[in-house]
């Protein structure tokens, strides 16, 4: 993007990214930029529905025009997570939970993109 667009236009791309995380998700949930274009969310709502919420996203995201120095881009987002039942049952370090969710990311590009993958205690070992 900031190839294309410059970094100014690609900033323009993350705010708006970031507004629409904010809005899909709870007041009480964490959203945070990790780094680069990539995004961290605590969705500490044990009742929400992890697959049907970055579905949700991720389609909000697909049918967005965002505008990146004067110009009309699409975008689309791979999704990784790492789901647990609550905040007190995470068996793994925050650092682990992380990785295991940055795996599933990988997994979902590799896969073709545009796609939500969801890490269980089992996958992506």
């Amino acid at each position: 993007m900031n190839d294309k667009y410059g970094h100014e236009g690609g900033d323009e791309v993350l705010r708006k990214l970031s507004k629409i995380l904010h809005e899909q998700v709870r007041p009480d949930d964490l959203v945070m930029r990790w780094g680069g274009e990539e995004f961290v969310m605590i969705i500490k709502s044990p009742d929400t529905n992890v697959k049907q919420l970055l579905e949700r996203i991720r389609t909000q995201v697909e049918k967005t025009i965002f505008i990146a120095n004067e110009c009309s881009v699409s975008v689309t987002v791979s999704i990784g997570a790492k789901n647990e039942e609550s905040i007190e049952q995470l068996e793994l370090s925050w650092k682990e939970a992380i990785d295991k969710a940055d795996q599933a990311l990988y997994q979902a590009k590799s896969e073709g993109r545009n796609r939500c993958i969801i890490a269980v205690s089992s996958d992506v070992d």
